[in-house]
C-alpha cells in the first residue's frame, strides 16, 4: 500500500510550460508498520497540440519531516 497526499502546492505557467511544486506526503504499509515521509517535488509540463504533457519530475525527502495525519 502507498498513499500520496499532496499539498503546498505551487503552480507557475510561463507561455506554454507550467512547473508545480508541492509536498508530497507520502505513507506506506510495509510488513505490518506504517511508514511517512515527505518530499518536496518538482513537475514539469508543457503544452503541445492543447495537451499538458508530463515531461519531467524530481524529488528530494524533507529532512525533519512532520506527517499530516493523512490516515483514512
Amino acid at each position: 500500500m502507498i498513499k500520496f497526499i499532496i499539498t503546498n502546492t505551487t503552480v507557475r505557467v510561463f507561455d506554454n510550460i507550467a512547473v508545480i511544486v508541492c509536498l508530497e506526503n507520502i505513507e506506506t504499509l510495509l510488513d505490518g508498520e506504517i511508514g511517512r515521509l515527505g518530499v518536496i517535488a518538482t513537475n514539469i509540463f508543457e503544452q503541445m497540440e492543447n495537451q499538458w504533457l508530463f515531461i519531467h519530475h524530481h524529488g528530494s525527502s524533507v529532512s525533519n519531516y512532520i506527517p499530516t495525519n493523512i490516515s483514512s
